[in-house]
């Protein structure tokens, strides 16, 4: 783990991709030539190809619950959120002494342009910081799902915040899961209405099945937000949808999977944009795919079969999936805030669920699809075909009455011939201020070099954005 006396005095020097693939010690694969960047502009064909794949292996779930069986001896300690605090959870007795509760601390890091060292906040008394409390609408909460102390920590969390957000908001915020899929989340309801128990909540999410992890890890997230009135929220597409591309790619996916998982093709090809994006799959996502390939939990090892461009797919797709969830659910419910639990690799560096999220939370006004629709050349019904909506994609347009103007030359969606009214319906975007907090960073994650962590990821001839906005770590 991250030492927690080591934080840098002084803004480093930003790395470069070499020394931090050094660093990192993860053998740098041949990803042909230009990388595993050229395939990018591929994703404009969204649409095309769609055909199903075949199941993926369980050694995952097994390798995952291995790794926890080594971790979770003895029982979970007792916790608060003591960020920059320590205790004892209770008073000692001759013969059973008890454990010292942990310390822990909260940094809020600067933006490597900043030139700003990651600064330590200390509290005075139990209230979260302003940013956290009141100022953001969303916080992305990032785990390291083999890690018993961040399952603890996000579970105080879950139960502090939701508490004390919904006293200052009036109102108590959502809990967003990455753990549950979307087509449960009428079981989620069901369980905020105290309809069902923790064990029936296991039993009806499939989750034996369909998460890695064990419940028991989770329960105590489930039980704090139902006790504070917070609904939960599901985050992530089907296993038979996730099982798909890692094979097939984006051309797995149908009609109905676009509007439901990928509604904004347009937006999300220009987030694979950005100018260091090419580094964070470099150093985040493509590490792995080495690993996933040789336990065949890509449901093949050949890597003509599940290439590096499906994996990378893949990652990028259940990200876009998750933050149009939490998109949908807060334009749903305006009132409310949400906190989002999921992956530290969904939240490392923003540009996994927290970009998307921030796209989609800009506050503009987009259309969505009521059915699939045709897209003409111009505004006439005999005008050329030359692409289609989903049902459900949104999209953003000018209308001028006779038509709506895509955006980037995508065509024109005409009036229903019958009723005259356009076939879609406005979503009044809201404007969200998105906060991230990664728990317990490894030096891997911090790209430790020289003996000193380093909070930031480098991009060639960019700085690129911190590792999250605040770090939350457990000395």
């Amino acid at each position: 783990m991250l030492a927690r006396s080591a934080v840098p005095s002084a803004a480093p020097a930003t790395p470069t991709l070499a020394s931090a693939r050094r660093a990192q010690r993860t053998p740098r694969r041949a990803w042909g030539a230009g990388g595993c960047w050229p395939w990018v502009a591929g994703f404009s064909a969204l649409a095309s190809q769609m055909r199903p794949g075949p199941k993926s292996s369980q050694a995952l779930r097994r390798l995952g619950r291995m790794a926890m069986s080594s971790k979770l001896s003895g029982t979970r300690r007792g916790l608060s959120l003591g960020i920059a605090s320590a205790g004892l959870a209770g008073p000692a007795t001759a013969e059973a002494p008890a454990p010292a509760e942990p310390m822990r601390q909260l940094f809020r890091v600067a933006p490597a342009a900043s030139g700003s060292a990651p600064k330590k906040l200390s509290r005075t008394s139990s209230e979260f910081p302003q940013e956290l409390a009141d100022d953001c609408d969303v916080v992305i909460l990032g785990e390291h799902h083999n890690s018993s102390s961040d399952h603890s920590m996000e579970a105080d969390f879950t139960r502090e915040f939701t508490k004390e957000r919904g006293r200052r908001a009036g109102i108590p915020p959502a809990v967003g899961l990455e753990m549950v899929e979307q087509q449960f989340q009428p079981i989620l309801d069901s369980f905020g209405r105290g309809e069902m128990t923790v064990k029936d909540l296991y039993e009806a999410t499939e989750w034996s099945k369909r998460w890695v992890w064990p419940f028991d890890l989770y329960a105590p997230v489930f039980e704090a937000a139902r006790q504070n009135g917070s609904p939960l929220v599901a985050l992530n597409p089907a296993t038979e949808v996730r099982r798909r591309l890692p094979l097939e790619g984006l051309r797995a996916l149908t009609q109905e999977d676009r509007g439901l998982y990928l509604p904004d093709a347009v937006g999300f090809a220009a987030t694979l944009r950005e100018p260091a994006f090419r580094s964070y799959a470099d150093l985040v996502v493509m590490p792995s795919y080495d690993t996933h390939v040789a336990g065949e939990w890509l449901g093949s090892r050949d890597e003509t079969v599940a290439t590096p461009q499906n994996f990378l797919s893949a990652r990028v797709f259940r990200d876009e999936a998750m933050a149009y969830a939490a998109w949908r659910y807060l334009n749903k419910d305006q009132r409310r805030g949400m906190l989002l639990i999921v992956g530290c690799d969904h939240v490392r560096y923003d540009f996994g669920i927290p970009a998307r999220l921030k796209r989609l939370g800009s506050g503009s006004t987009r259309w969505q699809a009521e059915r699939p629709l045709l897209l003409h050349s111009a505004k006439s019904a005999t005008s050329a075909v030359q692409g289609q909506l989903a049902a459900g994609e949104v999209f953003q347009a000018e209308a001028d009455g006779e038509a709506l103007k895509l955006q980037d030359q995508r065509g024109f969606v005409l009036p229903d011939k019958d009723t005259g009214a356009f076939p879609c319906s406005l979503v009044e975007g809201r404007k969200l201020k998105i906060t991230t907090v990664l728990l317990n960073p490894t030096a891997q994650e911090g790209l430790a070099t020289g003996g000193r962590p380093q909070w930031y990821l480098p991009a060639e001839n960019t700085q690129g954005p911190a590792l999250a906005d605040y770090i939350w770590a457990e000395a």
